[in-house]
């Protein structure tokens, strides 16, 4: 009896420790940007195309858009414009930042409460939250902004590919097949780990992890079809650029993938040129020093063949190939380290936990406390974060002006403009008057609509 008592006030002390580090994380997550939960914005894309849509054609035809300059289908974000485009303008970006807050959170669910060999004690899950949010590879575009949600949904993805599945309830089965499904769906993250998923359904050949596999099979499909239907219809949007070989790829590699998720992102644009700090290239060439080992670390060691290392780096090696291969001549920034470097972070969390060579563990100690302490230090620095619905402009007095420019029109015999300022600076969104006398466009595609930028 004694013995009973003492497990159930075990467990509830675990729980109540879970639920600290959830809200720890959760305050990091919102003191990050705490202005952008009260005054919420549009931010680039979001705004100008699939918010602009939406508004302007109606809540099924967002669920359907395509934005052909990314070439995918973005499901969460077509959701949250559809939904923000049924309220009053002056509160729509409350939708789609908090759609963002939202999905921000599912890797944090996953970590303290799911069942992975990654995440297994407290202090590891403490760890690999504290990644979540104060990753050195975080940019400001990204944060709180829903467009980029299809990148936290793959890292989802990623945390249900680590998971142990034998002893799932049944709705915690169904909650991961749909997460699956709206990741595959938003974006290409989650269909890039699909050689993954078809690689643990072979090997466990368990119901549940064949079914994963399927899901993200078809989704992959999907995604193939509609980049496929646009890039042939739409050649002059998706003009390929000879992209830069050889040592111009492994300058971006070091710069974004292995760079930023160490030193951050404006050190780690040094990586790429001769005049690097040379501390930078001092722990760049201790984290190229010490990865073999680890390696061949677990290859002596005879590991599983599909343990979270191998998986977690595999997932970098295909995201980072897939990221460099799909981005068509872009100038990668920021926004593409973000998934790698969530992944390169876990992988060292992962090496620090099985390695039996001490000085290999206390190496990637040593590297990670680098990556927390310059997480700190960019928290809060990003231009990105500084815009918001009140500065440059407040959001409901550019609305109030949008809203009076019919009025003028009719009163004056001029043209009404149909331009709303969003975030960052110089963007903005065109969004038709009700009564200007012209109506929206009829779509023959779900290209968007044509205009200044």
């Amino acid at each position: 009896m004694t013995d009973v008592r003492t497990e159930k006030s075990s467990r509830a002390a675990e729980t109540a420790a879970k639920f600290g580090v959830l809200a720890a994380s959760l305050a990091v997550l919102v003191l990050r940007a705490p202005n952008l939960l009260i005054w919420p914005r549009f931010f680039a894309e979001e705004g100008k195309f699939y918010f602009s849509h939406a508004f302007n054609y109606g809540f099924l035809e967002a669920l359907r858009y395509v934005q052909i300059r990314a070439g995918y289908v973005n499901l969460v974000e077509n959701f949250a414009a559809a939904f923000a485009s049924l309220i009053r303008l002056e509160f729509s970006p409350f939708v789609t930042t908090y759609t963002a807050l939202l999905v921000q959170t599912f890797p944090l669910l996953f970590i303290l409460f799911g069942d992975s060999s990654l995440f297994r004690g407290l202090a590891r899950k403490a760890a690999g939250c504290a990644i979540v949010v104060l990753a050195p590879s975080i940019s400001g575009e990204i944060w709180l902004t829903s467009v980029q949600s299809h990148i936290y949904l793959g890292l989802t993805s990623l945390l249900i590919l680590v998971e142990n599945t034998d002893a799932m309830t049944g709705a915690r089965r169904w909650s991961y097949r749909s997460l699956l499904a709206l990741g595959g769906l938003s974006g290409p993250y989650t269909v890039f780990l699909q050689p993954l998923y078809a690689l643990r359904a072979y090997s466990d050949r368990s119901r549940e992890r064949i079914i994963q596999a399927a899901i993200v099979t078809l989704a992959l499909l999907v995604q193939v079809l509609v980049f496929w239907h646009f890039f042939v219809a739409n050649p002059s949007v998706h003009a390929l650029r000879r992209k830069e070989l050889g040592l111009g790829i492994v300058s971006r590699v070091l710069r974004l993938e292995i760079g930023a998720p160490l030193f951050g992102l404006e050190a780690s644009g040094g990586l790429a040129e001769p005049v690097a700090s040379f501390w930078a290239h001092a722990f760049l060439l201790l984290f190229l020093f010490v990865l073999p080992i680890a390696l061949i670390d677990w290859k002596c060691r005879g590991l599983g063949a599909l343990d979270s290392r191998r998986l977690l780096f595999l997932a970098f090696c295909i995201l980072t190939l897939g990221i460099s291969v799909f981005s068509f001549g872009i100038d990668l920034d920021g926004r593409y380290a973000v998934l790698p470097g969530y992944v390169l972070l876990f992988y060292l969390l992962d090496n620090i936990r099985e390695s039996n060579r001490r000085w290999i563990s206390a190496t990637l100690v040593g590297l990670l406390a680098f990556s927390f302490f310059v997480g700190l230090r960019s928290y809060r620095i990003s231009e990105a974060l500084r815009c918001d619905g009140r500065s440059p402009t407040n959001w409901n007095l550019k609305v109030a002006r949008w809203r009076n420019e019919e009025v003028n029109a009719r009163m004056w015999k001029r043209e009404a403009s149909d331009r709303i300022e969003i975030c960052p600076p110089g963007r903005s969104m065109r969004l038709f008057l009700n009564d200007a006398g012209t109506p929206p466009p009829r779509r023959a595609t779900t290209a968007p609509a044509q205009g200044r930028d």
